[in-house]
């Protein structure tokens, strides 16, 4: 242009060519790069989905492999959680499929059905695989339940060819003695019995059977298992502690334990009925993680590649979890719902196969919702994060309910693999 000002030539379709012309395609410079791209973490969310992509690649440590190599037939697996117990069950169940095998997957109460459901959803990837679940309850009418447990698979072994019969039955129990009176009894009846039992608690292992103690951490990071070491069960010798010196250093540390509080000054009494306390958990899900945000619309068949890893460096609803005590925070969920985190309490046995199986699911855009369910139904279960509501219990120094010592920092922080918070009443 020679000058300011007007020139009648400019037309607005000769100004968009010359804006694309120099400012477009054609002017940008390529360089090659040298080194391989670097993930550059520039915000909470990016850390949290990271970390939690380090603690899915669970590698086996060598003492791990070999347990798996040695094949013992009666084996439990004991150690503290996330140390890759669950992980060994599942992959001998999937050697007897290999080799031609019926598997029963056996949950002894309530703690083990969601486990239960999510290893007989990931067994049953081939559909031709010989796959049978069994649901007892053992806290409740021990002799009859264990006797029917004992006759219904019994019943199984003399059925097949051998008389063999081939369990797993990840998170055991609910006591020694009453899982230790389940297996003497069905090997019992059935001499050929491969069964591979897991507990975190050392008290549950049969008193004849070969026992390992896994101590490497592979599910969570060291923030997080910071937290979980601070679990009494630590203290008072009922859970093995973790072995950090002949560990490999982790990737990360992972991101900060988040502790949000509910205030005096709110209009609720208790956490459980405060909807602004279910809004302060919503902005932090849609600000800070931005969950749900840029997620995926696309069916898992129809997605390619580069789709997959797209969806990989997004949190989802689903990749949340809000666990609490005996009392549902009906009104923080709906203080939550109110702000846009579509969230579900798990109630029927639907919800169940959606929660152990949500991974799943992804034909169905329905089930891309934050759970939230009582702690207590989901060991061995992992989420990326992971809310823990307190209730209304004493506070220690920390400004966490004393109560929730136990529980919430042994099964219920051990279920994270990045970012882990906390909801209590303010100290």
């Amino acid at each position: 242009m020679a000058k300011e000002g007007n020139d009648s030539a400019m037309t607005e379709q000769s100004y968009l060519t010359l804006v694309a012309r120099f400012c477009g395609p054609p002017s940008t410079v390529v360089v090659p790069c040298l080194n391989k791209p670097r993930i550059s973490l520039k915000t909470l969310k990016d850390a949290v989905v990271t970390t939690s992509l380090f603690c899915d690649e669970l590698l086996l440590y060598p003492e791990q492999l070999s347990i798996y190599k040695d094949m013992a037939p009666l084996l439990f697996l004991t150690g503290p959680p996330g140390t890759g117990k669950t992980l060994l069950v599942q992959l001998m169940a999937r050697r007897w499929l290999k080799d031609g095998k019926a598997v029963h997957i056996v949950s002894t109460g309530s703690d083990s059905r969601l486990i239960t459901k999510k290893l007989s959803c990931l067994l049953k990837e081939d559909e031709d695989c010989n796959v049978h679940t069994h649901f007892f309850n053992f806290t409740r009418k021990v002799d009859q339940e264990v006797e029917a447990a004992v006759s219904e698979l019994s019943s199984r072994a003399s059925e097949s060819p051998g008389n063999e019969l081939f369990v797993i039955a990840d998170e055991a129990g609910p006591t020694g003695h009453v899982f230790g009176s389940f297996c003497e009894n069905l090997h019992a009846r059935v001499p050929k019995l491969h069964l591979w039992a897991a507990n975190c608690l050392k008290n549950i292992a049969p008193t004849k059977w070969s026992t390992k103690v896994l101590t490497k951490l592979l599910r969570s990071p060291p923030t997080v298992q910071r937290e979980i070491e601070e679990a009494e069960e630590f203290n008072e010798g009922e859970v093995d502690k973790y072995d950090d010196q002949h560990s490999f250093p982790h990737h990360t540390d992972g991101v900060k334990v988040q502790t949000f509080f509910h205030s005096e000054e709110h209009d609720e009494e208790f956490l459980q009925d405060c909807l602004q306390c279910g809004k302060i958990l919503a902005e932090f899900l849609t600000e800070d993680l931005r969950v749900g945000k840029n997620a995926p619309s696309r069916k898992k068949d129809q997605m390619t590649s580069k789709s997959r890893k797209i969806e990989e460096r997004q949190i989802q609803y689903k990749d949340v979890v809000v666990l609490y005590g005996d009392d549902p925070p009906l009104g923080l969920l709906k203080g939550m719902n109110d702000n846009g985190i579509p969230v579900k309490k798990m109630e029927s046995e639907s919800d169940e196969d959606a929660v152990a199986c949500r991974a799943d699911k992804d034909t169905d855009p329905d089930s891309d919702v934050v759970w939230a369910l009582d702690g207590d139904r989901t060991y061995s279960l992992e989420w990326r994060v992971v809310i823990c509501v307190g209730g209304h219990e004493a506070r220690d120094e920390d400004g966490r309910p004393a109560g929730l010592a136990m529980h919430d920092r042994l099964h219920r922080a051990s279920r994270c693999t990045s970012q882990l918070a906390f909801l209590v009443p303010s100290p």
